[in-house]
C-alpha cells in the first residue's frame, strides 16, 4: 500500500510539473495574459540586460538631455495614471535612430533619435509607444515567442552571456509583430491626446523616416519599412481624430534647442557619463 501511495505522489508530481511547464510556455508566448507586476523572471532578466548595456555601452547622465526626457515622461504617465516610478529611463550614446524597452520597465533611448527627431510631440509619440509595449505586456511576450520560456529561465540563471547579448540586440534590433505594433500604436495615440500633444507629428516622423532613410529603420525596434509604416502613420492620424484636442507644450522651446544642439554636438565638452 505504502508503494502505491508513494508512486502516486510521483505521478501526481510529475502531472503538476508538466502542467506548470505548459503554464508558463503559454504565459511567456503571448497564449495567457501576462500579470501586470513584473515577475521575478522579468526581474532578473532586466538587471542582466542592464548590466550588459553599461559594461557595452556609453551612459549620458547631463541633465540637460535626460531632464527634458524625463519631463516628457512625466508628462504621460500622470496624465495617463501610470506609474512612473517603476519606469527606468536611460540615454544611450549612440547614433541609431532608436528607442526601445527591456524587462522590467527599462526604456533605452539613443542620442541618435534625439538627433533626428524635429520636435517634442514626434519625441513624446516615441517615448508614448515605447511605454505602450510595456503596459500592454508586450516585452516578455515578444522574447518568449522568439526565443522561448527554457532560453529565458537559463539567461535568468547567468547560463549564458551570449544569450543574454542575443536577447539583447533582438529586442533593440526587431520590432514587434503587426499586431502587438498598431496595439502599442493605437494606445500612443491614447495617452498623447490624454497629455494634450500632438500625435500627427509622431505619425509624420515615423512615415518621413521610413520613406527617406529605409536602411536606417531597416534595424529599429519601433518602427518598419516602408510602405508598411505609411499605413501604421494613417492609422494613428485616424486614430486621433476621433478627440478634438487642444494641444499643449511641454517643454520651454530653450530646454528643447539646448537639447537638440547637445545631441547633435559630437564633441560636447563636460559631458557626465555614468560608469
Amino acid at each position: 500500500m505504502n508503494k502505491l501511495l508513494k508512486e502516486g505522489l510521483i505521478i501526481l508530481a510529475v502531472f503538476f510539473g508538466i502542467l506548470m511547464g505548459i503554464y508558463g510556455i503559454y504565459r511567456y508566448s503571448g497564449v495567457e495574459e501576462m500579470a501586470p507586476e513584473a515577475s521575478e523572471l522579468e526581474t532578473k532578466l532586466g538587471e542582466l540586460f542592464w548590466e550588459s548595456i553599461q559594461e557595452t555601452e556609453t551612459i549620458i547622465d547631463d541633465p540637460e538631455i535626460t531632464n527634458p526626457i524625463d519631463t516628457l515622461v512625466d508628462k504621460i504617465c500622470k496624465k495617463n495614471k501610470i506609474n512612473r516610478q517603476k519606469i527606468k529611463v536611460h540615454v544611450i550614446d549612440n547614433s541609431q535612430v532608436n528607442a526601445f524597452t527591456f524587462p522590467d520597465n527599462y526604456l533605452v533611448i539613443y542620442t541618435g533619435l534625439l538627433e533626428k527627431v524635429e520636435n517634442e510631440a514626434a519625441l513624446a509619440g516615441v517615448i508614448s509607444h515605447e511605454i505602450a509595449h510595456m503596459e500592454l505586456n508586450h516585452v516578455m511576450k515578444k522574447l518568449g515567442k522568439e526565443i522561448g520560456l527554457a532560453v529565458l529561465l537559463t539567461i535568468s540563471s547567468g547560463g549564458s552571456a551570449d544569450m543574454a547579448k542575443e536577447a539583447m540586440r533582438m529586442l533593440a534590433s526587431s520590432a514587434y509583430d503587426r499586431g502587438m505594433e498598431r496595439e502599442a500604436d493605437q494606445k500612443a495615440v491614447d495617452y498623447l491626446l490624454k497629455a494634450k500633444i500632438n500625435p500627427n507629428e509622431f505619425a509624420d516622423f515615423m512615415y518621413q523616416l521610413s520613406l527617406n532613410e529605409p536602411d536606417i529603420v531597416k534595424n529599429l525596434s519601433w518602427i518598419s519599412t516602408h510602405p508598411e509604416t505609411e499605413q501604421r502613420s494613417k492609422d494613428i492620424i485616424e486614430h486621433a481624430k476621433k478627440k478634438k484636442v487642444e494641444f499643449e507644450p511641454v517643454l520651454h522651446p530653450d530646454t528643447w534647442n539646448k537639447m537638440k544642439e547637445w545631441s547633435g554636438n559630437e564633441e560636447s565638452g563636460g559631458i557626465s557619463i555614468q560608469d
